[in-house]
């Protein structure tokens, strides 16, 4: 997969240069060139507007896939804002029913000795319900249209910090990812207005030429140990060449393109729909269900109800839903609030005192394992003593540091490979105060760890068999659950001892003139 640039290096580069006029030309009083015909300037301000505007949710309501893929997101994110979409959909669906009967009205022709019929029916109107259909719009463009574009580029972010972080990010996007995932900052709420107490050194940069951009904020409340919010815990990206570039989103790409080219907001085929068919788009599977037995029926010759029941009966007969005990609990209904929860590639993550403490004091709640908080964040790093020295050393100097460890949350486990993010977040004094810790998973282990035993020769028969011969007993398949590829009897070694053996090495390479790579 492609990735885009998550920034941009500036916004002048687009705009009017207004270089200054050389030499003195004659007659002329202009002082700097005109600007070029045709030439139009990029304004993330403008853009940005677009992005969070009401027709660009026009445009998603407009198409049936950025529909359903908006929809899907209220479900599974902001069910509390379902109710909302009904309510806005059922009263699009009632002023389309009247536009529908009026269209049917208009048709109606006079007919010759019949007075009362040359007179047109007057058109229906409900201006009440247009109201409450445009205030429920703007409640989904103000309120769902921001989430919905925070979880599209939640997901490229996501990507790109990961790929950075384990060092396999293109090399035209290194440079412009410098500093891409060190932004925190951290708050105390015990302290008048929430003040930030820590942050890490690219913490609300700016760019060079002092043009504006667009950042990601993701906030989290840190919990201790009796579930009482001590701070909060601040992530910010920049994203403006996501803005820029309209990554992900073809519906804003639609919006500009129509801007830029003049043309009013309108679906091409918009004037050739008739009033029922823009009805019939917006029917529901009942509706249509009802539309498709019943539809017509007056102007059947016959009915035939049995033969109908007989045919679709199958059809009216709920789906069942079998599952595991509990396995759908919670879905479709806000979940309870998590501590520390962030989203997207900041999921796992750790703050630790700093040297020579390297106490855990705050985890996520998908590294949050009994006794983790307050333990040694040192005692959970295995494999090669060489790499724990040279991590240990580097965070005693205050460095930031990238390295692939053996994360092992528990004595009695065996751990597994993962990348590790350390960024030193600084307070007023200029002191270190917590070290923000980013894991990240090691693609590589992940497939290693879950690739079935390929087939093998069993040199008695000469045969290939996708199980192998141990002791005379057949075996299948690879057994995930305990680590185990059994290939045959000479290389039956668990799976666990062969990832031990080369896999604890590293290299130390130099990322940025303050971070150190392990």
């Amino acid at each position: 997969m492609d990735l885009p640039a998550l920034q941009t290096r500036t916004a002048l580069e687009e705009t009017d240069q207004m270089e200054p006029l050389s030499g003195d030309l004659n007659g002329s009083f202009d002082l700097v060139a005109p600007p070029e015909e045709g030439h139009r300037t990029f304004s993330l301000e403008a853009r940005s507007e677009q992005l969070f505007s009401r027709q660009h949710l026009e445009i998603i309501f407009s198409s049936p896939s950025s529909l359903i893929r908006f929809t899907a997101f209220l479900s599974t994110h902001r069910p509390q804002s379902v109710p909302m979409l009904i309510y806005y959909l059922d009263a699009l669906k009632a002023l389309k029913a009247i536009k529908y009967a009026n269209a049917i009205a208009e048709a109606l022709n006079p007919i010759p000795g019949y007075p009362f019929t040359a007179e047109g029916a007057n058109a229906t109107a409900n201006p009440q319900l247009e109201a409450k259909a445009a205030k429920a719009f703007t409640a989904l463009t103000e309120q769902d249209l921001p989430a919905y574009i925070t979880q599209m580029y939640i997901q490229v972010v996501s990507l790109s910090i990961s790929r950075r972080i384990t060092g396999t990010l293109a090399p035209h996007l290194r440079e412009a990812s410098e500093g891409l995932a060190e932004v925190f900052c951290l708050t105390d709420p015990s302290r008048p207005d929430n003040p930030i107490v820590f942050a890490s050194e690219e913490f609300n940069r700016t760019t060079q030429d002092g043009s504006p951009f667009m950042n990601m904020l993701m906030i989290a409340p840190l919990c201790d140990a009796r579930g009482k919010i001590r701070y909060f815990i601040g992530a910010q990206v920049d994203v403006s060449g996501l803005v820029k570039d309209c990554t992900g989103l073809d519906t804003l790409q639609q919006l500009v393109s129509r801007e830029l080219s003049g043309d009013a907001y309108r679906q091409s085929d918009e004037n050739e729909k008739d009033e029922f068919q823009d009805l019939s788009e917006m029917l529901n599977m009942a509706e249509l269900e009802t539309v498709r037995k019943h539809g017509g029926r007056m102007h059947r010759e016959y009915q035939d109800d049995d033969f109908d029941n007989i045919r679709t009966g199958a059809l009216h007969m709920p789906r069942l839903l079998l599952q595991e005990p509990g396995a759908g609990a919670g879905i479709g209904s806000p979940s309870k609030r998590e501590s520390g929860k962030l989203s997207g590639i900041y999921q796992n993550y750790l703050l630790i005192r700093p040297y020579p403490s390297f106490r855990i004091l705050f985890a996520s709640p998908t590294l949050r394992v009994p006794g983790i908080l307050q333990s040694p964040f040192m005692d959970k790093i295995g494999g090669s003593p060489r790499v724990r020295d040279e991590l240990s050393n580097a965070l005693a100097e205050g460095r930031g540091v990238t390295a692939k460890i053996r994360w092992v949350p528990r004595v009695d486990e065996e751990g597994r490979n993962r990348w590790i993010h350390c960024t030193p977040l600084i307070g007023s004094n200029g002191q270190i105060g917590v070290w923000m810790v980013v894991l990240v998973d090691d693609d590589q282990d992940v497939n290693r760890r879950w690739r079935q035993a390929p087939p093998v020769a069993v040199p008695p028969r000469g045969k290939v068999y996708g199980a192998t011969q141990v002791d005379g007993i057949g075996s299948t398949d690879s057994l995930a659950g305990d680590k185990i590829s059994r290939t045959s009897a000479e290389h039956s070694m668990p799976a666990r001892y062969k990832e031990r053996q080369g896999s604890h090495g590293g290299s130390l390479r130099s990322v940025s003139p303050d971070s150190v790579r392990i």
